[in-house]
């Protein structure tokens, strides 16, 4: 039998959700379920916010910010 794998692509992990995934996780686990999670870090305009959560198990990776006329494009690199 295969394994079973979710993959989550997050912009960044807010600090209130950090419970959401760590519960998702543990449920999925409990499916044969192995989930992943990728996330990257606040642009500079989020960032004064300090509303960013740290998941230990899940994969960081560097978003590159550019301005588009008036938006924010967000890069996030997939492993």
């Amino acid at each position: 039998m295969n394994a079973r794998k979710v993959v989550v692509l997050q912009h960044r992990v807010l600090h209130y959700r950090v419970a959401f995934f760590e519960e998702l996780r543990r449920q999925l686990q409990g499916q044969g379920i192995d989930l992943a999670l990728v996330y990257g870090q606040a642009s500079p305009h989020e960032a004064p916010r300090g509303d960013e959560g740290q998941i230990a198990w899940a994969h960081r990776v560097k978003n590159s910010f550019f301005k588009l006329r008036n938006m924010e494009v967000i890069w996030q690199p997939m492993p």
